[in-house]
């Protein structure tokens, strides 16, 4: 049977269910193309799978967060600045001195800051690093991504379009649903073909958070075990630090900028709590978004 030959409804969940399959294809050769060699699990520098989980403004709240914790730095109202203890003010960590060195000049907003983190040295240096072990999409994956996007767009936005070009030549109009559709599947093409992370840094995140997977069930854990826990599993699960979420939520009306639709890069440096894997996860968000769609099966008439 022609599927262009279905009426509206009818065509609307055959197009719901070849979106799932076209997005599910989409994640699964997305996700063997980045497969590859594993390389040596680094478990000495936490700002590094701070970068890895979620950005470089990940990294700067954990190395923030723990300034705090080790009266470096002090919270003055919505403003952070040094501590009155000079002789704290110095670290061997780069990702800390850098930020020493910051909130030495003046008091600075958390969340101003953050505008600013993948432009820090060490959060170029972080991203570097990820980028050269395949961890984090560099070029060469950037550019394969775009062309699995494109291919994903083309196969549903075509069919798409053949189907509205039959609708038209049989004299209905009513293909406002496929076209609302067709905007978030593409969209979700997006999502599902582009994370931030690549196939192998997944892998590597979730194997450091088996590594440390203990740390959560710690009744006092040390300072180095809460930088640990911020870096692999996102500040927001450490429970101590909810200051610095509040910090870190600027006023509204200022958002710091997130991406939310990218051309194959994944998203640039997200800043987000916690995962921030997009849809690394498989393609069960397309089917929540297109299930949301596919209830309003009226249109596109057959």
């Amino acid at each position: 049977m022609n599927p262009f030959d279905l009426r509206g409804p009818e065509f609307l969940v055959f197009y719901l269910l070849f979106t799932l399959l076209t997005l599910l294809a989409l994640h699964l050769w997305r996700r063997a193309a980045e497969a590859g060699p594993f390389p040596p699990q680094d478990v000495t520098d936490p700002y590094l799978y701070a970068c890895l989980q979620g950005g470089s403004r990940e990294a700067i709240k954990a190395a923030v967060m723990t300034l705090i914790d080790r009266n470096a730095l002090a919270v003055d109202d919505i403003r952070i600045k040094l501590s009155d203890n000079p002789a704290l003010h110095t670290s061997s960590v780069a990702m800390e001195q850098d930020l020493l060195n910051h909130f030495a000049i003046s008091p600075d907003k958390l969340y101003e800051l953050l505008k600013e983190a993948e432009y820090r040295n060490p959060c170029i240096q972080y991203q570097a690093r990820l980028r050269e072990q395949k961890l984090l999409p560099d070029d060469a994956i950037i550019e394969a991504r775009r062309w699995r996007i494109a291919a994903a767009i083309l196969v549903l936005a075509g069919v798409a379009i053949i189907k509205i070009c039959v609708a038209l030549a049989r004299g209905h109009t009513n293909i406002g649903f496929l076209v609302l559709l067709t905007i978030i599947a593409i969209v979700l093409a997006f999502k599902v073909g582009a994370p931030r992370r690549t196939q192998l840094g997944d892998a590597y995140l979730d194997n450091a958070r088996a590594l440390f997977s203990g740390l959560r069930e710690k009744v006092n854990p040390a300072d180095a075990d809460l930088l640990w826990m911020a870096a692999l599993f996102g500040i927001a699960a450490v429970p101590s630090a909810y200051y610095l979420r509040e910090l870190a939520r600027p006023p509204a009306g200022q958002g710091i900028g997130y991406d939310w639709l990218d051309w194959g890069g994944g998203g640039g440096d997200s800043g987000g709590g916690g995962d921030s894997s997009g849809c690394s996860g498989g393609c069960g968000g397309g089917g929540g978004c297109g299930g949301g769609c596919g209830g309003g099966c009226g249109g596109c008439g057959g």
